[in-house]
């Protein structure tokens, strides 16, 4: 699809996503070992060092049906510069994953936490880059 283009299709409408979210999405469940990753993808190019960052992955409820909120980072960042990504960055040393979304929602896109209701949470992931996220 195009840039700026328009699926019209309703392929699952935000209740659909909740309901399937419910069954599938699996509880926070820490620093695991059998994390996937770009080591899986890659052999042998996991960093070593691991900077918990979370993220939040938005799915919007709109007339049209449910959506996936992304942001771009601005050209001007030391990292990460330009790119597509769901919000989210560091955890801070007394915080929860959730809550560190939560808090990098509201800093970057300047979404509330009163407009979120968490569904689940997905497997952590190791980049490349050196961070585990949690989503």
């Amino acid at each position: 699809m195009m840039a700026g283009a328009r699926n019209t299709d309703v392929l699952y409408s935000a209740a659909d996503v909740r309901s399937r979210a419910g069954r599938l999405l699996a509880a926070p469940g820490g620093d695991s070992l059998a994390f996937n990753g770009d080591h899986a993808l890659n052999p042998g190019s996991a960093a070593s060092a691991r900077s918990p960052a979370a993220v939040l992955a938005p799915i919007v409820a709109r007339p049209g049906g449910a959506t996936v909120l992304l942001t771009q980072r601005s050209s001007k960042l030391r990292k990460h510069a330009g790119q597509i990504a769901f919000p989210g960055g560091r955890i801070d040393a007394d915080e929860t994953p959730l809550a560190a979304a939560l808090r990098e929602a509201q800093e970057e896109i300047g979404l509330d936490e009163r407009f979120i209701k968490p569904l689940g949470y997905l497997d952590p992931y190791l980049t490349g880059t050196g961070f585990l996220v949690h989503a």
